[in-house]
């Protein structure tokens, strides 16, 4: 089951790291969920970045959460297991399934391509095929999507990397 650990922006791989060292025993898992993208460099040509896809939150797989609460208070950074209420609890079994689904075995979630024809947008390769439904904006000029869906009860908005060809080419 996978448990949210929220932490500093900017800060989730060096306390990722900090936890792996520190804090995890055999068997357990944390990770910074990543966003592959492409971000354009002058004067011509691209590059493939990896960026936090949700900032702030870290997730780990993990058994007993009592313990590794315990265990969390040995970072020195800002570290808060998400709850609901009083009750820290994991994400609902269809959320992780989503996000597994999303994403490799890195934990990275890799650039799509599609085209756009009309309001429409249609993925014709990559974790986002056959998922139209979460694209909620386009923005091809940087290589982008966003995407919305649900974590904890709440709507959660992810920026991903999508290659677009152009819509003739398509079909």
């Amino acid at each position: 089951m996978w448990y949210v650990i929220q932490v500093q922006a900017r800060h989730e791989m060096a306390v990722c790291e900090r936890m792996r060292k520190d804090v995890l025993k055999d068997g357990e898992e944390a990770f910074v969920l990543l966003s592959e993208r492409i971000h354009r460099r002058q004067p011509r040509g691209y590059e493939i970045v990896l960026t936090p896809a949700f900032q702030k939150y870290i997730f780990a797989d993990i058994g007993n959460v009592s313990d590794f609460q315990q265990r969390l208070r040995n970072i020195k950074e800002m570290t808060k297991l998400l709850a609901v209420g009083d009750d820290i609890v994991p994400i609902r079994e269809d959320e992780q399934r989503l996000l597994e689904l999303l994403s490799d075995e890195q934990h990275v979630i890799r650039i799509s391509t599609g085209y756009i024809a009309g309001e429409k947008v249609t993925v014709t390769d990559g974790p986002l095929k056959g998922r139209s439904g979460l694209v909620q904006w386009t923005n091809p000029r940087q290589k982008l999507v966003g995407i919305k869906l649900q974590l904890f009860g709440r709507e959660a908005r992810v920026k991903l990397g999508m290659e677009y060809i152009a819509s003739a080419n398509a079909g």
